[in-house]
């Protein structure tokens, strides 16, 4: 098994998993999904919603052949597996506005799948700043359904403490 490790700055509260073989066009409605689910999958790529918008978060990734085994589900607040399809030769994380990749996965063309583990969801601070994690496992697949291995089918994304406090406040 491959695997890789990377600090990123959130764009938009996410970033993306896209085939760097076929431009994806990400419309309004999967933004929509995104908000609602905390992911989005189009044919080839996924977008992923996280809980910090300002702070760094630690991603590890992880590639292998064959499908790798969910670990310690106790770490996670949320656990989906879904798919997409590579038509190239890489599987890029970007950003919503940069064209440098966060990180670039070798790949084949065909299906995969990726499961998608968000950590350290009840961690937002009052000033915005947060602790989450994340980890992206991929290998080829040609199944096409979208589990969810933990948590609910709504954004994972609990509501934050200082969240609360402001809508207490305001009386709703």
């Amino acid at each position: 098994m491959q695997t890789l490790e990377v600090l990123h700055q959130p764009e938009y509260f996410g970033f993306y998993i896209e085939d760097d073989g076929q431009p994806n066009h990400w419309s309004d409605s999967a933004g929509e999904e995104d908000v609602k689910s905390g992911f989005c999958v189009i044919r080839h790529g996924v977008s992923v919603r996280v809980l910090s918008e300002f702070s760094k978060i630690p991603i590890r990734i992880e590639y292998d052949e064959s499908e790798i085994p969910v670990g310690n589900e106790k770490l996670w607040d949320h656990i989906v597996e879904c798919s997409f399809e590579v038509r190239g030769t890489q599987i890029r994380l970007t950003t919503a506005t940069s064209k440098t990749p966060i990180a670039i996965i070798p790949a084949r063309r065909g299906g995969y799948r990726v499961r998608i583990h968000w950590g350290g969801q009840l961690t937002g601070k009052d000033d915005g700043e947060t602790e989450d994690f994340y980890l992206l496992q991929f290998w080829p697949s040609a199944e096409k359904a979208t589990v969810f291995l933990k948590g609910e089918q709504r954004w994972p994304r609990p509501e934050q403490a200082w969240e609360r406090e402001i809508r207490l406040a305001s009386g709703n």
